[in-house]
């Protein structure tokens, strides 16, 4: 049977013949056995007759089977029996036949024992460096609760008032190579003078579009997505080091290094939020302040004018009146630039200049409209919260998360001691004053002072967990789960945090992080430059609430001036430990650095062979090169110096001879030296040899 062959299906027509050829190839059987035995004619005629009635029967059987199989469902047949079909409705009837192809020999699999490396490379994407390394004064109108409660989420570019840079380096504009005046930065990050970004634009080669590409990146540029800037300078560094001849105390790009003194303040962050800020009189806020004072389902975003959110905050809202007074420093830039344009002559400036102060002054305008009275609700109520937890704080010269044991005790004694009446009177106003504080941060500030007698809140906190702040040093740490994270960091704002090992001895030191020192004053023994990742933000949780991509610094600093020697004791191993660690990582960079020179070095000297061979085995070269040997060579050489020595030597002699008697016998001038022969004199004209012939043209004659 012909594998290769279609299945077959069977039809109407075919199985009629088939039937017609059954029923007909007896009576063809009959009929030749008839004609050999032509003796009997009447058996013959009984014969014939009962053969019609058969063929009548088995014709009418066999039209009986074609109209049952006409009704058979084909497909029901071959299901039942085992059979299939094809996507064009054709049924395989090769399971009758008990034909079936042989299984196909699969190859066994290969185990991969490579181990696939994870990374966490991730494409460059602009949008996510720009959320990742500037920060951003809001418009108040927007909504920015997906962002408050992420980082990774970017903001709307058309909810951006203001974009915030630190850096240390100067910045200069692509176009004009000068410190940017009014400076904007577009949406691909890049910063540029307000008069030269319009003058850039206004050049573009078709006049209907209302972009052009970025000179620097080659980004689509808008006039409307243009931000303001403002710049800022780092100053955590008091004290830089004296500068090293060793390359490996370079200044990094957050502008730290090895031996600097930096300046860093203690950081508290809620476990549920992502707003992180210093310690000081008015942070933490008290949960019970921010629900007298906000609404529950109104989220707490910073101000400009909150304490602490200028420098540290991530975004923040803006005032009208602090963008109009932004706008008022970008347009006195402006007509700065507009006085040394006319000094300097420059007459092409001054209608993009102008255009500048025009957009300033629509944008002043806009803000004016902008200012509504819930606004100023809003704005007026975030001023009095903090504004009433400083006050408390100072009157009652409680600081929050830091008291120092003495004060404690003197203050009580003091408390003791004044049974007077101007004690009592102090008591009064002491309560006057208590009378003057919101009723929920006096309860949150009195749990807290009890130490370890707890107190019962009131029944709008119990639905509030006790805060882990102020617990004893005795309690087990891992036993209770930390609500809030706290870290330093540099006290400008920068990226800069004080190493993971560092903060644990500080803990070991204080016992409580309520007893950390609000700022330390500490030197850089190791810089550490790093990106934020998955894997790091999940190693330090404390840095959370910053996006990914972002380039944080890990500082490793001497605590030996910090802490006291037993603590340094406990803690040695593993100081050396790190140490150890940086230094080996320090070798294998400067092996494999090593290793890549030399396998540069090997493969300059391979080219090299590889070239002398080429002209070792080239005939053009080996046809012209001498049989002798490089001694040989050498001592030709040396043979042949020496004899131009000899000749010049003997030259020198004679011509010292000849000059003594040419010098004795020529003329001499009134101070007895030999007397030059002018040049004219000797040289014969050069030109006396040279016969000018003059040339007659002859006439030109009529022609005949």
């Amino acid at each position: 049977m012909n594998v290769s062959a279609p299945s077959f299906v069977p039809t109407k027509t075919s199985t009629s013949l088939s039937n017609t050829i059954q029923d007909n190839s007896p009576t063809h059987h009959n009929d030749s056995n008839n004609n050999q035995k032509p003796r009997h004619k009447n058996n013959n005629h009984q014969k014939k007759r009962s053969n019609k009635k058969r063929t009548q029967s088995n014709n009418k059987v066999s039209n009986q089977l074609v109209n049952d199989f006409d009704n058979l469902d084909l497909v029901r047949v071959a299901q039942r029996t085992g059979g299939s079909t094809d996507k064009k409705g054709r049924v395989s009837l090769n399971h009758l036949l008990s034909f079936s192809f042989p299984e196909r020999q699969r190859q066994a699999p290969i185990p991969n024992y490579r181990r696939t490396k994870v990374t966490s490379y991730q494409p460059f994407n602009k949008e996510r460096f720009i959320n990742a390394n500037f920060r951003f004064i809001l418009n108040p109108a927007g909504d920015y609760i997906y962002q408050l409660a992420d980082p990774d989420i970017n903001f709307d570019w058309d909810t951006i008032e203001q974009v915030l840079i630190s850096t240390s380096e100067a910045q200069a504009c692509p176009i004009c190579l000068s410190p940017p005046t009014a400076p904007r930065v577009t949406k691909c990050g890049h910063i540029y003078c307000l008069p030269c970004i319009l003058h850039y634009l206004e050049l573009r080669e078709n006049p209907k579009k209302l972009w052009r590409k970025c000179p620097i990146c080659w980004d689509s540029i808008y006039e409307a997505d243009l931000k303001p800037v403002r710049m800022t300078k780092p100053f955590a560094v008091t004290e830089h080091s004296k500068p090293s001849p060793n390359p490996t105390t370079s200044t990094l790009s957050c502008g730290v290094r090895e031996g600097d003194q930096i300046e860093m303040t203690l950081i508290q962050r809620s476990n549920h939020s992502t707003l992180a800020f210093p310690v000081s009189d008015t942070w933490p806020l008290p949960q019970n302040v921010i629900s007298n004072y906000i609404k529950p389902d109104t989220p707490l975003i910073p101000w400009h004018f909150t304490p602490g959110a200028m420098t540290f905050a991530r975004f923040m809202l803006a005032s009208p009146d602090y963008l109009e007074g932004e706008y008022k420093r970008d347009r006195i830039e402006l007509n700065d630039a507009l006085s040394d344009a006319t000094g300097w002559g420059s007459t092409e400036e001054f209608p993009f200049i102008e255009q500048s102060l025009t957009m300033i002054s629509n944008k002043m305008k806009q803000l004016r409209q902008q200012q509504t009275k819930e606004l100023d609700l809003a704005m007026h109520t975030s001023e009095m919260m903090f504004e009433a937890v400083a006050k408390y704080s100072k009157k009652h010269g409680k600081a929050p998360m830091q008291q120092d044991s003495a004060l404690k005790k003197k203050s009580e004694a003091a408390v003791a001691e004044a049974g007077d009446e101007e004690g009592e009177k102090k008591k009064e106003e002491e309560k006057k004053k208590e009378e003057e504080v919101p009723e929920a941060y006096r309860q949150y500030q009195l749990l807290h002072q009890a130490g370890t007698a707890p107190i019962e809140p009131p029944p709008t906190q119990l639905h509030q967990p006790p805060p882990s702040l102020h617990r004893p040093s005795s309690v087990n740490e891992s036993s209770m789960p930390t609500q809030d994270y706290y870290f330093y960091q540099a006290i400008d704002g920068q990226h800069v945090y004080l190493h993971p090992l560092d903060i644990r001895i500080l803990k070991h030191e204080y016992g409580d992080y309520s007893q950390f020192p609000h700022t330390l004053q500490v030197q850089a023994t190791h810089v550490q430059e790093s990106t934020l990742t998955d894997e790091l933000r999940k190693k330090c949780k404390y840095l959370s609430h910053l996006p990914l991509a972002c380039d944080v610094t890990f500082l490793e600093i001497n605590v030996k001036d910090i802490v006291s020697s037993e603590t340094v004791d406990i803690y040695n191993q593993e100081l050396v430990a790190r140490v150890k660690k940086r230094k080996d990582k320090e070798k294998r960079e400067d092996q494999k650095k090593r290793q890549a020179e030399s396998k540069q070095k090997l493969q300059v000297e391979k080219e090299q062979e590889a070239e002398r061979q080429v002209l070792e085995n080239d005939p053009f070269f080996t046809m012209y090169r001498s049989s002798m040997t490089a001694e040989e060579h050498e001592e030709q050489l040396s043979q042949a110096l020496a004899e131009s020595a000899a000749t010049a030597s003997a030259s020198a002699a004679t011509s010292g001879l000849e000059s003594d008697a040419n010098s004795s016998s020529g003329p001499r001038t009134v101070w007895g030296t030999r007397q030059i022969v002018p040049q004219e004199e000797t040289m014969t004209d050069w030109a006396d040899h040279i016969i000018v012939t003059k040339s007659h043209r002859k006439k030109k004659g009529k022609r005949h």
